[in-house]
């Protein structure tokens, strides 16, 4: 067993979350802080041969986290660069989904959901033919977490799971 950690670039130690595995295996991504007061960025270690460093153009002074790679190599993860804190929680800032991608122009990220809640936990599904992910919705006094599922162009679809009549809440 080895550390992600001990490529060069790579934050440590460091607060880790979010680790996902590439779809053919190679790289592994995560989001790292040195410190409590630090943003989350997002780190990228090549598996066999340790180097580590942040994708070129995905991070900026906001907190990204929960990276999910895509089937085309793209890296869908929340950020909170399209908001502010909540007023139900400022401690908790507001996070919507982004796409990193690569192409033959360089490199681009763009967002992925415009929501008012919080999207986080994104994961691509049946092959990549959709994106799967929690939305927490709160204001005060009110919290609900309710599960999306959009297409990776953005087709949104209804909520699958959240506060409703049919499993017993009603708000």
């Amino acid at each position: 067993c080895r550390s992600l950690l001990a490529g060069a670039g790579c934050p440590g130690p460091a607060d880790i979350r979010g680790v996902s595995v590439s779809w053919d295996a190679t790289r592994a991504a995560f989001a790292a802080r040195r410190a409590a007061t630090d943003p989350f960025s997002i780190y990228e270690v090549d598996l066999a041969t340790g180097a580590c460093a942040p994708p070129a153009g995905l991070n900026d002074a906001s907190d990204n986290f929960d990276p999910a790679y895509g089937p085309d190599d793209e890296i869908l993860f929340a950020s909170t660069r399209s908001g502010g804190p909540v007023a139900a929680d400022p401690l908790r800032p507001n996070a919507d989904l982004f796409v990193w991608e690569t192409g033959p122009g360089g490199t681009t990220v763009r967002q992925f959901t415009y929501l008012t809640g919080a999207e986080v936990q994104p994961a691509f599904a049946k092959h990549g033919q959709n994106v799967v992910f929690a939305l927490e919705k709160r204001e005060i006094g009110f919290f609900q977490l309710a599960g999306r599922i959009m297409t990776p162009d953005g087709g949104a679809f209804p909520p699958f799971f959240g506060s409703r009549a049919t499993i017993g809440f009603t708000e």
